[in-house]
């Protein structure tokens, strides 16, 4: 019997914009993230889908999460999730749908695979990268003053 060592693969907390020409695929990616949550492969921390109006107006569609699933964003430490979304919709063409999502995940490959079967792009940028964005832009904001 050979036996394979069990080794722990290191976990990383990404914002995730997955765009999308329509709504309902959008939707249907979010589904299977929650499915890739509730199946302990990634860990949803929130989702939202966004659309774009033509005139480049951003809508909120809601969300097809089922909230038992998420964790309180608000609570944790180092908030940033204002700033991630608006990084995050800057790369969303007019027109378009976004899954916007806080995840845990330890491979890129299963959110990858779950939004490009959607017709989808993925976006991703790390907590950390986000949080260095906003004092930056709070810094720069400040020295205006």
């Amino acid at each position: 019997m050979i036996m394979i060592p069990n080794t722990r693969h290191s976990m990383i907390e990404n914002y995730i914009a997955a765009i999308f020409p329509t709504l309902e695929e959008a939707a249907a990616a979010n589904a299977i993230l929650l499915d890739l949550s509730r199946q302990g492969v990634i860990r949803l921390e929130r989702s939202e889908l966004v659309g774009r109006s033509v005139d480049g107006e951003l809508v909120s569609e809601g969300s097809d999460t089922d909230a038992s699933m998420l964790i309180d964003v608000a609570a944790l430490p180092g908030g940033g999730d204002e700033e991630a979304r608006d990084e995050l919709t800057e790369v969303m063409p007019a027109g378009m749908h976004a899954l916007l999502a806080r995840v845990v995940e330890s491979d890129p490959v299963p959110i990858n695979d779950a939004v490009s079967a959607n017709g989808g792009i993925v976006y991703r940028r790390s907590i950390d990268e986000i949080e260095a964005s906003g004092l930056r832009r709070f810094e720069d904001a400040s020295e205006i003053d």
